[in-house]
């Protein structure tokens, strides 16, 4: 293996993928002081770190762009799924508003998953990948 795929690159990769999916925690806590009395920080902060590990995950796999678009499409359809069905909200990956408590097992498999995937494609998709072993670099 290449210094392009040492241990510093892929430990690089997960700091990276930590902090991307770290980062929106802090307007979710600023966003708490705009949310009405009685909404819990343990409902936001689930949430804000399930739709990161989630977008985290996708972009190592997919690659950046249709990571994110992927993630917008999957959580605008968790919405409409819980708008759409009476009780599916104990299914859901996300509590829903105006729950009082988050869902913390989904975090507690996406963010381990998704740093596992950035460390082992060095953050890269495949296709990223392939392009960069196809320039010669």
């Amino acid at each position: 293996m290449g210094a392009a795929g040492g241990i510093r690159v892929r430990l690089l990769a997960v700091v990276l993928a930590a902090t991307a999916i770290a980062l929106p925690v802090l307007p979710a806590l600023v966003g708490k002081h705009t949310m009405p009395t009685g909404v819990d920080l343990w409902w936001i902060l689930p949430n804000t770190l399930t739709m990161g590990g989630f977008t985290l995950l996708l972009s190592a796999l997919l690659g950046p762009p249709l990571g994110g678009a992927v993630s917008i499409a999957g959580y605008f359809g968790l919405a409409l799924t819980d708008n759409l069905f009476t009780d599916v909200e104990p299914y859901l990956p996300l509590a829903m508003y105006p729950a009082q408590h988050g869902k913390w097992v989904p975090v507690l498999c996406l963010v381990p998953v998704a740093l596992v995937a950035h460390f082992v494609t060095r953050g890269l998709s495949s296709w990223a990948y392939r392009l960069e072993r196809n320039s010669g670099a």
